[in-house]
């Protein structure tokens, strides 16, 4: 397995150790979809669930696989874990009701483009979310504009970038501010020694990323400072900035990083008055408002 595929299967891995759980303490039926499977995609999340046998009790989890898949022996999987193969995934999930529940659909699509009606009918639905993987070449500003139309509250795109070469864009689409977050900690979170760095695909000019539970957050100092410079273009000059929460909902919507990194990029931008603050001294709070100087 090369590296891109490692570090795949790896997010793969820690987001649904995150989103089980999560999923089947709020629902008694929950439905993961793999709409491109692999051996090893199929093996890892059945692994993944059958290690979650205790949460299963008394829930059911339904693995929908396109026809002709093999799914491993019936004998293997655990009770509450179930394995359907359907002709039609979108028609499947429609028929069985699961878009009433919650969702997680792992597409990896590469070069193919994803069917527009299913991510329509995932992004229609209350809780359903995508985890979606394609070679770069396409628009990836399109497609998330497409998920955000599609009815996700929240969509995110990260180039894997193999230092061997080679690379791939991971979308990932939800309207949970919570399972956003859960993805965040996953993404950090996997092998930094995996040779595959991170990039922002509207970052390109600068190098990729190392990925580490505490990342390199030049490229989050940049995103805020351009991102305070519009808001307060869009008001007015004088217009005051934006508080550490709205900056944290931003940093987490709209880059690769996590709220807890926006105070790491705020302090040297402080310590170097290219952002002022508001109240001027303390500790930095939910409700410190931070914005540009007058002079910028």
């Amino acid at each position: 397995m090369g590296p891109l595929a490692t570090v795949k299967q790896e997010l793969l891995v820690r987001y649904l150790y995150a989103w089980a759980p999560a999923a089947l303490h709020h629902a008694r039926q929950v439905t993961y979809l793999d709409g491109y499977p692999s051996p090893s995609s199929v093996a890892a999340a059945t692994g993944v669930f059958s290690e979650l046998a205790d949460v299963l009790a008394g829930h059911q989890l339904t693995m929908v696989l396109p026809d002709g898949v093999p799914a491993g022996p019936p004998g293997e999987l655990p009770d509450g874990l179930a394995v359907r193969a359907a002709g039609d995934l979108l028609a499947d999930l429609r028929a069985t009701r699961a878009l009433r529940g919650p969702v997680l659909a792992f597409l990896d699509a590469g070069g193919r483009a994803p069917a527009q009606d299913l991510l329509a009918a995932l992004g229609g639905a209350r809780a359903a979310e995508i985890l979606l993987v394609r070679d770069p070449n396409g628009d990836p500003a399109g497609l998330r504009a497409s998920l955000l139309a599609a009815g996700f509250r929240f969509a995110v795109v990260v180039e894997l970038v193999a230092n061997a070469g080679g690379a791939q864009q991971v979308f990932f689409a939800t309207s949970a501010m919570r399972s956003l977050e859960r993805f965040k900690d996953a993404l950090w979170a996997v092998d930094e020694y995996a040779g595959v760095r991170y990039r922002d695909p509207r970052d390109g000019q600068h190098p990729p990323l190392d990925i580490s539970l505490e990342p390199h957050v030049g490229p989050l100092r940049r995103a805020l400072v351009a991102y305070l410079a519009t808001d307060r273009a869009a008001r007015s000059p004088d217009a005051r900035g934006a508080t550490v929460a709205q900056l944290r909902e931003y940093a987490l919507s709209d880059t690769l990083y996590r709220p807890a990194d926006v105070n790491r990029a705020l302090q040297p931008l402080l310590a170097a008055g290219q952002v002022i603050r508001e109240p001027e001294r303390g500790r930095l709070t939910p409700q410190t408002v931070i914005s540009l100087p007058a002079s910028r």
